[in-house]
């Protein structure tokens, strides 16, 4: 019997156990929108109650509160910095509004790192302490409950065990009924007690939540309002300030420009006056030098006409004496060499040598200088060229050689001539062929050239197009002015001049390059605006430019981008002095046709030129922005060069 009240007891006690068990399980999921709501998972409101349990309640008094003197009750943000460190703010930068009014203090104290509670999290975690103790409530409630179910059922059960236990164990079932009971009133005492302080923690956490609650309302609204009043103050002030300087502004700039209105006529009218009295003045002094001199002629009229006779008959009479001397020395002379054929060939022979002479002199001199100043570098405005140097020693090296040959043949010319057994007829014919026989040659070498370069096929000009994306028209245009070009020289017709225009970037310079090299000429780059910049000497520069681009063998392209920069319209009143000078010099250089360069100008402003600039440009191309089409082929173009070329 006592086993089976053991078993009984047992019994009950999983019983009591699954109970409780079921009494406190988890709570079941809330329903809310899991959309906006992720990651969501159940507080552990245990760990909220330790961590309310551990913060430090303070009474402090604030340094900076607007209510002196005021002690309040909560949390040092400091010290809940450690314990829950999610509730706590750290402010870069606070002001406060200083308590200390004396002079001299600031207005505004600002606070930087400043811990600041967040009391909306701290209100949380007390909710979760409150939540938890709840459920403490409830579990022990439940619990008591059950333990009250569970005395009545243990009274049944001591009832049904009176009733079938002997008299021997009467006692022992008793003191074990005691037991039970003794536990159960321990059990309910300490339900109880645990169900007392739980409503106690419960009552004071949801106090101090309160408490707090409306303290934070409370310093917010305070804070809110002091805010927007210090906000407010300092925009009316902002204003005020703004109106008044631009009041100020405005007076200043009113009478600025008084003053300057009136100095402006006050300098007019003073200037209108000096001027009418420069040209009294002069009027004044024209006359009385017009009258001075008409009378001193009036005066010496006579003494002027007999010494204007005399010196006519002195000067008639000493050249009459001199004519008739010359020609008297000429006759004696004549006669003597007509009577000595030896002294006529002598003379003959010196006078064509000192003409020779002073003709070679003069023309090595000046061939000298051209190959010097054309070959010995570029010039200072060209920035770009396809021109080599390196004829220039060739020349150099060949120029004596070609002076001692044509010395030699003009020498060996006038000895057959004058002491030749051959005729005067056979003797003139024989120095002719002698002297223009290279001129001759080289005619006929032009010819043959000539004929040549016009058999050449236009296939060799268009290969030097590939690539150049333009519209079909334009690009047909400017290869058949390539083959012009190119066909000009060997045909001796002048070179045309052109004119590109249009937008930045569209191929101007490219155009004028694929040209250059497509008609067999030197290439020469320059920009308007390295004109300016040489003040004086643009004159200088441009001079040399233009007799290093005649010098050229093949033929010079000569490209000028930028060209309204120093080629602008002469109507303007802003352009300066040294620019007009270079305009002036230019147009100079091109003011007849040219056998020897060919002049390109690139502008994105056709409008600005000079009308003289424009009048010298025999063609004129207008290069536009690309069409759909044509940048789509410009994009592959470019993709199968930079990209599909390393693939």
């Amino acid at each position: 019997k006592i086993q089976k009240m053991a078993g009984y007891k047992r019994c009950i006690q999983m019983m009591f156990l699954l109970s409780i068990q079921q009494a406190i399980g988890a709570p079941p999921e809330g329903d809310f929108d899991t959309s906006l709501y992720r990651k969501v998972t159940v507080v552990n409101t245990s760990e909220c109650l330790e961590k309310v349990r551990s913060i430090p309640l303070k009474v402090y008094e604030f340094a900076y509160d607007t209510v002196k003197g005021r002690r309040q009750l909560g949390v040092i943000g400091d010290e809940l910095e450690s314990i829950l460190p999610e509730s706590v703010d750290v402010v870069r930068s606070q002001a406060f509004k200083n308590p200390d009014t004396s002079k001299g203090s600031p207005a505004l104290v600002k606070l930087s790192n400043f811990p600041v509670v967040d009391k909306n999290v701290l209100f949380m975690y007390n909710v979760g302490a409150v939540q938890h103790l709840l459920k403490k409530q409830d579990s022990l409630t439940s619990l008591v409950n059950q333990l009250e179910e569970l005395e009545k059922d243990v009274g049944k059960s001591i009832q049904l065990l009176e009733q079938r236990i002997d008299g021997e164990v009467e006692e022992q079932a008793v003191e074990e009924a005691g037991k039970i009971a003794a536990s159960s009133a321990l059990i309910r005492a300490e339900a109880v007690a645990v169900e007392v302080k739980a409503n106690e923690d419960r009552l004071l956490l949801l106090k101090q939540a309160e408490t707090e609650r409306s303290t934070v309302d409370f310093e917010s609204k305070l804070a809110e309002d002091r805010l927007s009043a210090e906000d407010r103050r300092e925009r009316e002030r902002a204003a005020e300030a703004s109106a008044l300087l631009e009041e100020v502004a405005l007076r200043n700039e009113a009478q600025r420009r008084a003053t300057e209105l009136m100095l402006k006529a006050k300098q007019l009218e003073q200037d209108q006056v000096m001027e009418g009295e420069r040209r009294v003045a002069e009027l004044e002094r024209v006359s009385a030098e017009a009258a001075a001199k008409a009378n001193a002629e009036r005066e010496n009229e006579d003494i002027s006409l007999r010494r204007i006779q005399a010196e006519g008959q002195e000067e008639r009479r000493r050249t009459l004496e001199a004519i008739t001397a010359v020609f008297s020395h000429l006759g004696s002379g004549g006669a003597a060499l007509l009577a000595d054929p030896r002294k006529l060939g002598t003379v003959l022979m010196s006078c064509l040598a000192v003409v020779a002479g002073g003709f070679l002199s003069r023309e090595a001199a000046t061939l000298a200088r051209q190959l010097i100043e054309a070959n010995l570098g570029k010039p200072r405005l060209v920035r770009e060229t396809s021109r080599a140097n390196h004829g220039f020693m060739v020349s150099v090296i060949l120029m004596p050689i070609n002076i001692i040959r044509f010395i030699s043949q003009l020498l060996l010319t006038v000895l057959a001539f004058c002491f030749g057994p051959v005729t005067w007829y056979e003797r003139i014919r024989y120095m002719f062929n002698a002297v223009f026989r290279r001129h001759l040659n080289n005619e006929e070498s032009k010819a043959n050239k000539k004929k040549t370069a016009a058999q050449l096929r236009s296939e060799e000009v268009l290969q030097h197009f590939d690539g150049v994306v333009l519209p079909e028209s334009l690009l047909a245009r400017i290869q058949q002015l390539a083959i012009a070009t190119r066909n000009a020289r060997t045909n001796r017709v002048p070179y045309r001049h052109l004119l590109l225009y249009g937008p930045p970037g569209t191929g101007k310079t490219m155009v004028a390059q694929r040209l250059a090299q497509a008609s067999g000429m030197d290439y020469a780059l320059m920009s308007g605006g390295d004109v300016g910049p040489l003040g004086k000497d643009a004159v200088t520069e441009l001079h040399a430019l233009f007799r290093w681009a005649k010098s050229s063998s093949t033929g010079l392209l000569l490209f000028i981008d930028e060209a309204e920069a120093f080629l602008g319209s002469r109507s303007r009143s802003a352009m300066s002095e040294e620019l007009r000078n270079a305009l002036n010099a230019l147009l100079y250089q091109t003011g007849t046709q040219s056998y020897s360069f060919m002049m390109v100008l690139a502008t994105n402003r056709a409008e600005d030129l000079d009308s003289a600039v424009v009048d010298r440009m025999d063609e004129s191309l207008f290069l536009g922005l690309p069409q759909p089409d044509l940048r789509k082929h410009l994009v592959e173009q470019y993709f199968n060069i930079y990209v599909n070329s390393f693939t």
